[in-house]
């Protein structure tokens, strides 16, 4: 999940200003008649019920227009997207037909009055957003607009760079037919009114028109603190709104703050590990039968650590499409496409012990979900360098990788009830057994 903080300017130049996001997973299709048919519906009733000069009226828009004004761009020449929308139907041109969850979002957009960003999720780039006043000579290329002069205008910035204006998205992060994940963000630049009314909109379509389940809703108000409608439970989609002075996050639990390294990168040290010494000890023998789960029951380990020139890990198979499992509990520090690794998870445990997944056809978690040792967190596949489907596990403390048969009798697919000791040895970290030498592996970096 994501992160998104407001900075000081957009404070200082908007200083109502609220948001709604909606998170998702989601089949985008290259056309929706049934979506269509609304869209079209709200042409007739819109080119029937107003006048063009009465668009920049309407009190969203107006309350966006206002704010293009006080961060220092001209509304006349740069539009905001939902005014952009209304005016191009008043004169009689139809919407570009795109891809069910862009007319979706213009939709939603066209009815509210709202400008919405819609992001392919796993296209951003870190685990937060800030949303700023685009600056002179900022690079930012809009959809289907070319190099867009973003100066003066309110933009979401992620580790990259711009993402998303209320006049254009970026091209980087645009979505197309492979959009797995939706990140849509309401702006609300005339404050909270109408927003909680937009999100529900985005979540009612997506549910009917791009297969995905609906979600519990959240809010922070004006003091910070964090309120809940809890009307029902559901899946996939995140609903929350996010105010002025309060950063948003994507649940009500409070979540670990990974760094944009740690999201992104798998050799990672794990901050203050070995503050209190040169060894920690996990003990593996002290776990109980539901604290702990081989990672892909039934599986054989098809090539073992250390083999073909230095393995990193241990590839297990069963079949295509079979349910990886967390091996502990713990905390998802990194879900992303990376490299030779193709899809991969890594979970962070308490203990200090990471936990690596990879190849998968299809990642269930994002970082900073809270997982529990047996839940689901991928689908085997062969992404990445992969000759046939499996999943590539491995084992590493302080982003050091070790033999994962030091944890399971892979072979057997037990956990070694015994406790492993873990040494910094310069630069380095020794991990082996304290129990029987037979069995001691060591690696030394």
């Amino acid at each position: 999940m994501f992160e998104i903080k407001v900075s000081q300017e957009i404070k200082d130049a908007c200083p109502v200003f609220a948001g709604a996001a909606v998170y998702a997973a989601v089949k985008n299709t290259a056309y929706c008649e049934g979506l269509w048919k609304e869209i079209n519906a709200f042409t007739e009733e819109l080119t029937t019920t107003t006048q063009i000069e009465d668009i920049k009226h309407q009190p969203v828009i107006a309350a966006t227009r206002e704010a293009y004004k006080r961060c220092g761009k001209d509304p006349g020449r740069y539009r905001p997207s939902a005014e952009a929308l209304r005016r191009r139907l008043m004169r009689g041109i139809p919407l570009y037909q795109i891809d069910t969850l862009v007319d979706l979002i213009n939709l939603v957009s066209l009815r509210t009055g709202h400008s919405i960003g819609g992001f392919d999720a796993d296209k951003i780039q870190g685990a937060y957003l800030e949303l700023g006043i685009g600056k002179a000579g900022e690079p930012f290329e809009g959809i289907g607009k070319g190099v867009l002069n973003i100066e003066g205008l309110p933009v979401y910035r992620d580790a990259s760079g711009g993402i998303g204006t209320p006049t254009s998205d970026n091209e980087r992060t645009k979505m197309n037919l492979g959009t797995t994940h939706i990140l849509a963000i309401v702006n609300g630049y005339n404050g909270k009114k109408g927003l909680k009314e937009a999100a529900e909109m985005i979540q009612s379509l997506l549910n009917e028109y791009a297969e995905s389940d609906s979600s519990e809703l959240i809010f922070l108000n004006n003091q910070g603190s964090i309120l809940i409608e809890n009307e029902k439970y559901m899946k996939d989609i995140l609903i929350l709104l996010f105010v002025l002075f309060f950063p948003m996050i994507a649940n009500a639990q409070d979540k670990p703050s990974f760094s944009f390294r740690e999201v992104n990168h798998i050799r990672v040290a794990t901050p203050g590990l070995f503050a209190k010494g040169n060894h920690i000890y996990l003990h593996l023998d002290s776990l109980k039968e539901h604290e702990y789960a081989f990672p892909l029951p039934g599986g054989k380990v098809i090539s073992a650590y250390g083999t073909r020139g230095g393995h990193s890990g241990a590839d297990i198979k069963t079949c295509a499409n079979d349910t990886i499992r967390a091996a502990f509990d713990g905390v998802v520090r990194m879900s992303k496409p990376y490299y030779a690794y193709g899809n991969l998870v890594v979970i962070r445990h308490a203990n200090g012990l990471e936990t690596i997944y990879s190849h998968n056809c299809k990642n269930l978690v994002r970082s900073g979900d809270v997982v529990k040792a047996g839940q689901p967190i991928g689908l085997t596949g062969r992404t990445g360098r992969a000759t046939t489907e499996h999943v590539h596990f491995e084992t590493r403390i302080n982003g050091q990788h070790f033999n994962p048969n030091l944890i399971f009798d892979l072979k057997e697919r037990k956990l070694r009830k015994e406790c492993i000791k873990c040494s910094k040895n310069g630069s380095g970290i020794i991990v082996k057994s304290q129990v029987g030498n037979n069995r001691i592996a060591q690696n030394k970096k």
